[in-house]
């Protein structure tokens, strides 16, 4: 992989003042680069994006998604999430806070970006309640079904959420009554949501098994999303927690095989991120093999398939032969090739500053975007900057 030597610091050659957890999408030809991003502090903090049309060269002004006074919350793993929808539309999904409890919402633009639709609220919970941590996913017919953790159901003591659900058919417009799909979620990991190879909705999230043990599962909905079959454990690492790790599963469909990368501590030995996949649409899962190796304290797992079909996959981590193994968290990639072999990690961007959440897209010709936030302070008092750095693979 063959990285551009400078990232580009694009919140603040812009003036964006604390922007943070980006995510990077190209349009479907690979020429413009989309970033979404987080801007401002509570309790007016607005969701912005910025767009590239010479290959992420220049960025122009960024363009306010959500309403004029309400508030975006975005922290840990609760970050807005981008997606491309039929006909290039943008589509784009946060938690909006409102007073002490919080509703999903979404937004679609329909020109490329320029601007966006009045945003529509996805979660409806009867009385105020907390919903965040969205997902979403567009079907091949079009429909867009979207997922995330809502407490509505849950006791004040319970330390669980659960996953609730609801689908647009007509691309955004308007949304479905929302449908429960699991309780005993763990409450700050992100679930994720992919349509597999016959067109079935699978939903993965980090369960919580007796005995505060956190693993990963998947549950498929073959009806769109109405009923949805018993959890099926990707992978028994056994992890026992006393508490949230924050980090919840990456997907992706490659073909007919699904993809799923997620971070355990179960042992010292087998502690990072871990890639496993299915071939028979969640029936059953590979042995899992540990994809952040030779580096520390790995996190927060990201994919974006190459036009070659070369799987990248993207995380945080500390290089263990520095400092002791304490150097800030860096953005690092493996590559996965058709066979699911990988390749060893490669840090994408050296630096003083710790990273957080970095994301990854690709598109034509071996183009490799990389985005995150570096957590700094300046003369100005701005916390937080969203970094962008380029790459090119080679032809294989």
């Amino acid at each position: 992989m063959q990285l551009e030597p400078d990232p580009h610091a694009i919140s603040r050659r812009l003036n964006i003042p604390a922007a943070r957890h980006p995510r990077v999408a190209l349009d479907p030809s690979g020429d413009t680069v989309y970033v979404l991003a987080v801007a401002g502090s509570d309790p007016v903090s607005q969701l912005v994006l910025l767009t590239s049309v010479n290959g992420g060269d220049t960025f122009e002004p960024p363009v306010s998604i959500n309403e004029p006074g309400t508030n975006v919350s975005s922290h840990g793993e609760n970050s807005p999430v981008l997606l491309f929808g039929p006909g290039e539309k943008l589509y784009t999904m946060w938690e909006q806070q409102d007073g002490e409890a919080a509703a999903i919402m979404f937004a679609a633009s329909l020109d490329f970006g320029a601007t966006f639709e009045k945003p529509v609220r996805v979660s409806d919970q009867p009385t105020p309640t907390y919903s965040g941590y969205p997902t979403f996913a567009v079907a091949p017919n079009k429909t867009l079904c979207a997922a995330w953790l809502d407490f509505r159901d849950q006791a004040a003591q319970s330390d669980t959420a659960s996953i609730y659900l609801s689908c647009s058919i007509d691309e955004g417009s308007t949304f479905s009554k929302n449908l429960k799909v699991a309780d005993g979620v763990c409450p700050c990991c992100r679930p994720s949501i992919v349509y597999g190879p016959q067109g079935q909705l699978m939903v993965f999230w980090r369960r919580v098994f007796p005995g505060n043990i956190r693993d990963m599962v998947v549950s498929i909905s073959n009806d769109q999303g109405n009923t949805f079959a018993p959890p099926v454990r990707v992978a028994e690492d056994n992890w026992k927690l006393e508490g949230c790790p924050d980090s919840g599963p990456a997907v992706v469909k490659v073909g007919h095989r699904i993809y799923v990368a997620w971070l355990t501590e179960a042992t010292r030995a087998r502690s990072g991120v871990r890639l496993s996949w299915t071939d028979d649409g969640g029936k059953t899962f590979s042995l899992p093999v540990m994809a952040s190796t030779k580096t520390l304290d790995a996190n927060h797992p990201a994919f974006a398939l190459e036009d070659d079909g070369t799987l990248l996959l993207s995380f945080q981590a500390r290089d263990p032969y520095r400092r002791g193994g304490w150097t800030p968290p860096r953005p690092y990639a493996v590559e996965i090739d058709k066979h699911g072999d990988l390749s060893d990690p490669v840090l994408i961007a050296d630096g003083t500053m710790p990273v957080e959440f970095p994301t990854i897209a690709a598109g034509n010709a071996g183009r490799v975007f990389f985005a995150w936030t570096e957590s700094t302070t300046d003369s100005t008092g701005e916390k937080g900057t969203v970094m962008l750095v380029r790459a090119r693979t080679p032809d294989r």
